[in-house]
């Protein structure tokens, strides 16, 4: 059988999946928005963030005092003053947001896993700041496959 004919006849499954994930996402009166829903999933994140160099033999709970790779990134997300250095406010409110998320190992050091928990909560808030997704005058369902997300909008009228 060659790959036309198979194509041919996954078309009306992949037909159906579509108007399934279709009706799922798009309410009963058609009024679709870009906005998240109240109930978004909670993260998950596999790994757990890295410990700063010379405190590995600690064990947590405690508020690490050195400075992570991304302290001034986390610094501007969670809204406090940007200098890239380590204080108690700063770290009390990097081991909340790790705590908040899910992220083993919450000692308040600025990370990889917490800096990428932060990059994807801010993409998920504004999924279309590219303006990838085309604006058409119906709903329109888009998939960006390189940061994993899902979303309907339509064209406000």
């Amino acid at each position: 059988m060659g790959p036309s004919l198979r194509s041919a006849r996954q078309l009306p499954v992949l037909r159906a999946l579509f108007l399934a994930l279709a009706a799922a996402l798009i309410p009963a009166g058609g009024a679709v928005t870009a906005e998240p829903h109240a109930a978004a999933p909670r993260l998950t994140v596999p790994d757990r963030e890295e410990s700063p160099p010379y405190e590995k033999a600690k064990r947590p709970p405690f508020c690490t005092e050195q400075s992570g790779p991304y302290q001034k990134q986390l610094e501007r997300h969670l809204g406090l003053p940007v200098d890239g250095v380590q204080s108690h406010a700063d770290c009390a409110a990097i081991q909340s947001f790790q705590q908040r998320h899910g992220i083993r190992h919450a000692i308040g050091y600025a990370g990889r896993v917490t800096r990428g928990t932060a990059v994807l909560l801010a993409e998920r808030a504004h999924p279309n700041r590219a303006g990838r997704c085309p604006r058409t005058a119906g709903p329109v369902i888009c998939v960006d496959l390189t940061r994993q997300l899902l979303w309907s909008s339509a064209r406000a009228r």
